[in-house]
């Protein structure tokens, strides 16, 4: 992912069965478990430039649902714009 300022920024993981979110090698979002949608957060200092991200998700059954949104320093909670992502 691109990040496009130093500073601290949040994650948001809304999902509907478990999931999680590592930055690197550090997991910043565990809303692992069966479970309906619901929200988890973390937050992390960053560097401008390039982070390695690891989004995990499963699905049991019924509603299927993960949305990941981030707050940038000074921001608002917005979705990842798919600019940001990169392989």
């Amino acid at each position: 992912i691109l990040v496009p300022a130093t500073g601290v920024y949040s994650f948001y993981l809304n999902s509907n069965d478990g999931s999680n979110l590592y930055i690197g090698e550090q997991l910043l979002v565990d809303n692992d478990g069966s479970h309906g949608a619901q929200e988890k957060w973390g937050s992390v200092a960053l560097v401008k430039g390039f982070h390695r991200i690891q989004v995990n998700y499963f699905q049991m059954g019924g509603k299927k649902e993960l949305k990941l949104s981030w707050k940038k320093p000074n921001g608002n909670k917005e979705e990842i714009p798919a600019q940001a992502f990169y392989h």
